[in-house]
C-alpha cells in the first residue's frame, strides 16, 4: 500500500516521490503508468503552480480560514497521534506520516485562547 498525505502532495521535494511511489504501485498491479522521469513534471502540471506556491507560501489551503486550537486541545491531538503511532508501530509507512502530523501540530501550530463569554449574565 501507499499513503497519500495531502501535505506531502503539496511539497515541492515530498510531492513527486510521492507521484511515483504510488506509480510504482500502480505498475505492479498491471496499470500502465508514465515513465519515471515524466512523473515530476506530471505531479506539477496535475497540481498546478498556483495551489503549489499559495501552499508554500501560507502552509494552509485556504485564505479565509485557519483554525486555531487551546492548548488542551492541541495537547489531545498530541496524545492521540502518539498513541495511533504506538498501536500501527509496525506499519513504518503509517507511522512517518503520523509523526509528520505529531511535528507539525507541536512546532507550528497557533495556540488560540480559550473564548469565555463576557456578556452572559453570572
Amino acid at each position: 500500500g501507499v499513503y497519500l498525505p495531502f501535505e506531502h502532495l503539496m511539497d515541492f521535494q515530498k510531492g513527486p516521490a510521492v507521484v511515483k511511489n504510488l506509480a510504482h504501485l500502480l505498475k505492479e498491479a498491471g496499470f500502465p503508468v508514465a515513465p519515471d522521469e515524466d512523473l515530476p513534471c506530471l505531479w506539477y502540471k496535475g497540481v498546478g503552480r498556483e495551489r503549489l506556491e499559495h501552499y508554500y507560501n501560507k502552509k494552509y489551503e485556504f485564505d479565509d480560514y485557519i483554525p486555531g486550537y487551546t492548548a488542551p486541545q492541541k495537547q489531545a491531538m498530541l496524545a492521540f497521534l502518539k498513541n495511533m503511532t504506538d498501536e500501527f508501530s509496525a506499519d513504518s509507512g503509517l507511522v512517518a506520516v503520523l509523526q509528520d502530523y505529531y511535528n507539525s501540530i507541536r512546532d507550528d501550530m497557533p495556540i488560540d485562547t480559550p473564548w469565555t463569554n463576557k456578556t452572559a449574565s453570572e
